[in-house]
């Protein structure tokens, strides 16, 4: 298992970008970091559940190590076809807002209103509260990555009374795939069908 952990890799399109520059705004203001980081952390826990494979967007490593590739998004070895924006973020790098002016990129809450601290409107303040129908937003994004990832030829369809809390980790090896799955409630069981353009599967038991 170590050997094909070390040879498999992960190929996610959507780049969920993590608010490290607006989170540095608040230092010493625990209530506006908390609502901050709640929010981020449920929005990472729909995509999870609703199965979408994403990776987390660091500004820095996308301002120093980002580039163009047509309409998408490249940081190093990866493209991205999405960049998602999570609630509450205010601020961007300024060498990162320009990659992500030229890509796709999709707001969960409201755009961000400064660059590099700098308020874009002066006269308009910073964000105070979260708009309420982020979520909803949310929802909506999610649906639309699914079939995208349906299309790339893998999704997890869940049973319609599904109780479970699951979580998936898929990676690729050059004859194959590698997809581990893991229900975190101790109270129910997860079920559903597993939807790959590939043309076999092998169920392995980790213990044996």
């Amino acid at each position: 298992v170590d050997a094909l952990h070390a040879t498999a890799e992960s190929h996610n399109r959507v780049l969920v970008l993590e608010p490290t520059t607006t989170a540095w705004m608040y230092q010493g203001d625990g209530a506006k970091l908390k609502e901050l980081g709640d929010s981020f952390f449920k929005l990472l826990m729909a995509l999870e559940t609703a199965q979408i494979e994403y990776d987390i967007g660091d500004e820095d490593v996308i301002a120093r190590h980002g580039s163009l590739e047509g309409k998408q998004l490249r940081i190093g070895n990866r493209t991205y076809r999405q960049v998602i924006l999570p609630p509450l973020i205010e601020n961007l790098d300024s060498k990162t807002k320009a990659l992500l002016d030229r890509v796709e990129v999709t707001v969960t809450g409201t755009k961000p209103t400064r660059v590099d601290g700098a308020a874009l409107n002066p006269s308009a303040g910073s964000q105070e509260t979260l708009p309420t129908e982020w979520m909803s937003k949310a929802n909506s994004i999610i649906a639309g990555l699914q079939s995208d990832q349906k299309n790339d030829g893998f999704a997890i369809e869940r049973s319609p009374v599904n109780q479970g809390i699951l979580f998936h980790h898929r990676r690729q090896l050059a004859d194959g795939q590698i997809l581990f799955l893991v229900n975190t409630s101790i109270e129910h069981p997860s079920s559903g069908v597993v939807l790959s353009s590939l043309r076999g599967a092998e169920c392995w038991n980790l213990y044996t």
